[in-house]
């Protein structure tokens, strides 16, 4: 009795046993599927393309916005010289190009066309080197938002002086810019301030011209270009020879649409001799 109560309870035991085994192969079985889940979940997850946020997407699409409307907007524009350069022609932006027509520009070693707010070159954007023998050109916005500038600039990088300028608008000009060396412009002399002043004015080929002219003396004449006879905004051209009838001046530059009148001045005295109206 005693060796068959014995086996029995060694049975029992081993059943016991197997059955925690079992229990626990499960209970690993569990684990393990529960952590291959978690890792194919983290795969998954990894796999899947991230997404930006709401407001980055935002923001990517109001750029996106942005660079389409500046590609469709139109804007023009006039050179004209600075600093006693020549730069003239007409500036037209549109299909995400900036083109210059009838372009004429003093030679310079290191010119470039930039976008600028306010004529600031420093916080402008260069859009290319300018070639200096092509009277057409055209240079591409490269992404620019017209949004951010007002004006043209030709600069010259390596001397740092402004060469020419042009305001843009968004209506185009009423007259398209000529070349000066174009333009014909005529004018007869007459005296001011008591003074002699007489003469023709031609004005072609990039010079003007006097002819049959006669002056009162004066200790430092000049000849002037001017705008309603406004010698302090003219551009002086030259010192005149009082003994010569027939004298030449170059027009250095100087765009003609800007000028209306020609004036004899004496730069040291402040009195003008003589004026000429421009037809």
């Amino acid at each position: 009795m005693k060796l068959l109560a014995t086996t029995t309870a060694i049975v029992a035991l081993s059943i016991a046993l197997a059955g925690c085994g079992a229990a626990n192969t499960a209970s690993n079985k569990a684990t393990i599927t529960s952590t291959t889940g978690n890792a194919a979940a983290t795969a998954t997850a990894t796999a899947m393309p991230g997404s930006d946020s709401p407001d980055k997407a935002a923001s990517n699409a109001n750029a996106g916005t942005s660079q389409e409307t500046a590609a469709m907007m139109v804007k023009y524009g006039m050179l004209s010289g600075s600093n006693k350069q020549i730069s003239e022609g007409n500036v037209e932006i549109k299909d995400g190009k900036v083109m210059l027509t009838n372009f004429k520009t003093s030679k310079g070693p290191d010119l470039h066309i930039y976008l600028t707010k306010g004529k600031d070159v420093q916080m402008g954007k260069s859009l290319g080197k300018i070639d200096l023998e092509k009277s057409e050109q055209a240079f591409d916005l490269a992404g620019a938002n017209l949004n951010d500038y007002d004006s043209v600039i030709i600069y010259c990088d390596k001397a740092h002086v402004t060469f020419g300028t042009a305001d843009l608008t968004d209506t185009p000009m009423d007259k398209p810019a000529t070349p000066s060396a174009m333009v014909t412009k005529t004018g007869m002399l007459s005296g001011s301030n008591k003074q002699i002043s007489e003469g023709n004015v031609e004005i072609k080929d990039g010079k003007v011209m006097l002819t049959n002219f006669k002056t009162s003396k004066g200790p430092d004449l000049h000849i002037y270009l001017t705008k309603g006879k406004d010698v302090q905004m003219g551009k002086s051209l030259g010192k005149i020879d009082l003994e010569k009838s027939e004298q030449t001046f170059d027009l250095a530059g100087a765009n003609l649409n800007d000028y209306d009148s020609v004036v004899i001045y004496c730069d040291k005295a402040h009195v003008v001799f003589g004026t000429a109206d421009l037809s």
